[in-house]
């Protein structure tokens, strides 16, 4: 006897008495060995997952790429403090439009059907 569980569908005890591998397991074991490959390569053990669930939403950073995420983001930050004052000369531009305010002297402002 290897292990005693209670069954939650049936509410019995069951006993484990052996122990038998799936089939599919030498065959991906065989595919492996052949191709030089390991589970580790495969991204298939618990260490593997562990790092990849904790990179998870990060960038790589190594030096070349950190250095182009810090100047992407100061480019980022001073485009947003410019974007105030773009707003401010636009519309100073289109309140001094000949056509808009023509437009707007003519009674553009109401909308005709």
């Amino acid at each position: 006897m290897i292990a005693e569980y209670e069954d939650l569908a049936t509410g019995q005890r069951r006993t484990i008495y052996d122990v038998k591998a799936h089939p599919l397991l030498r065959s991906l074991q065989d595919f492996l060995s052949k191709n030089g490959m390991s589970l580790a390569d495969m991204g298939m053990t618990p260490h593997v997952i562990e790092q990849e669930e904790a990179a998870l939403g990060k960038l790589a950073q190594d030096g070349e790429t950190q250095q182009s995420l810090l100047e992407y983001s100061q480019r980022q930050a001073a485009a947003l403090e410019n974007l105030a004052d773009l707003a401010r000369r636009a519309n100073a531009k289109k309140m001094q439009d000949p056509v808009l305010i023509e437009y707007q002297q003519n009674g553009g402002n109401n909308e005709q059907s």
